[in-house]
């Protein structure tokens, strides 16, 4: 008879190997996390295509469409350090589900959309639309140190997966269901993950009370993080990554 029991484990060892896990038990909750983010990426995309074509619905011009992305990348940079925080803090899945409910937010608010300035409102929770980052503390922490750094690099191929698909199904989808439509099934599909993350994914990283202790009285320290920057391949990393940033930006305001 065939050891189905055996070929299961074998398979979930090869998962952790794959991606990374500290121990064969932590196959399953990584591999959750990168399902996570292949949907993020894929609600992401699937309404940054019909962004422009809904603005311009509404009323909006060029100009406006500037500017709402510019709120979009202002509110996303206040969210960072409060994100970190709360992972440090509560731990990557409740930092991960609290991002998951603002994203599906977002979503739900900008197929709602009406006028001008319900569209910029529903930029608003974007403030926690950080799964990425939750997902690196997550993977950081359930991976092993030699292979840490592979783990990571492999979040962003499940990012592109999700990323590559997104806008085709956006541009299909909106012939089918409108712009609001797609807005709404992307809204929807955010809160998926949530439920299934509250029930799967671990409740706490390794160390995570200990952690908890160290962290009373925290917060950003900007100290801390001038210091990091002091190094010569963080601080270029970070200049690197900020005029990539603002070219992606540029480059989406032209639609």
């Amino acid at each position: 008879p065939r050891d189905t029991k055996g070929t299961t484990m074998k398979f979930w060892e090869s998962v952790g190997v794959f991606y990374g896990a500290k121990d064969p038990s932590y196959a399953w909750p990584i591999a959750l996390v990168h399902l996570n983010i292949m949907l993020y990426a894929l609600t992401f995309w699937l309404t940054r295509p019909v962004m422009p074509f809904l603005s311009t619905k509404l009323g909006a011009d060029a100009v406006v469409f500037g500017y709402l992305q510019t709120v979009f990348s202002f509110v996303q940079l206040l969210g960072a350090p409060i994100i970190g925080r709360l992972c440090d803090t509560q731990g990557a899945k409740v930092a991960l589900q609290m991002c998951q409910l603002a994203t599906g937010l977002s979503y739900i608010l900008l197929g709602s959309a009406w006028s001008i300035p319900v569209l910029f409102a529903s930029q608003l929770p974007t403030v926690l639309m950080q799964s990425m980052h939750c997902s690196q503390a997550f993977v950081t922490d359930f991976s092993s140190d030699e292979s840490r750094s592979a783990a990571l690099g492999r979040l962003s191929l499940s990012y592109g997966v999700g990323m590559a698909l997104g806008p085709m199904l956006g541009g299909l989808l909106s012939d089918v269901i409108g712009y609001h439509g797609v807005a709404w099934l992307a809204g929807g599909l955010m809160f998926v993950p949530f439920f299934i993350n509250m029930y799967s994914l671990p409740a706490h990283r390794p160390g995570m009370e200990k952690d908890k202790g160290e962290a009373k009285g925290g917060g950003l320290q900007v100290t801390e993080c001038l210091k990091v920057l002091k190094i010569p391949t963080c601080r270029n990393l970070t200049i690197f990554m900020l005029l990539t940033g603002m070219a992606g930006q540029i480059y989406h305001t032209t639609f």
